[in-house]
């Protein structure tokens, strides 16, 4: 090999090493009871809370990036919450919802109203939280 093939050749491995590019494909599920939202702490919020109107209404969803929470109004009334963490690669904000689905727009894997997979590549679950309203309260147990 010539001089000038070898360095084209090599090259591209070596920009690769530099910045520690990735040439692994897509990485396995995970399994959805390790995959936890980001802070442990309860959410308690208000559908009229600055942040939280998009939840006063039926379809209406947030991606709430601060407790790695995933929310959607079901039915009017009922909010149900999942992890924000894809359980395909991890991706957590990167989500659109069209009712009655979330995708994650990292490999566009489809999750049902229930967290269920309808479609990968994800082939586990989303995690759900327990959801509880008192008066016009929501709480998510996160603990």
């Amino acid at each position: 090999m010539k001089k000038r093939e070898f360095l084209k050749s090599a090259s591209g491995a070596a920009i690769v090493a530099f910045y520690g590019i990735s040439l692994s494909s897509c990485g396995s599920d995970e399994d959805p009871n390790t995959v936890m939202p980001t802070n442990n702490e309860d959410l308690a919020f208000k559908v009229t809370d600055s942040g939280f109107t998009s939840l006063a209404s039926e379809g209406g969803w947030k991606n709430d990036l601060t407790t790695g929470v995933l929310l959607v109004n079901i039915d009017g009334d009922a909010i149900r919450a999942f992890t924000n963490i894809c359980t395909h690669t991890q991706c957590n904000n990167n989500w659109e919802y069209a009712s009655p689905s979330f995708t994650c727009t990292c490999h566009n894997s489809v999750f049902a109203n229930d967290g269920s997979v309808t479609s990968g590549p994800a082939t586990s679950n989303l995690r759900e939280f327990d959801v509880s309203k008192s008066g016009d309260t929501y709480t998510v147990k996160l603990s």
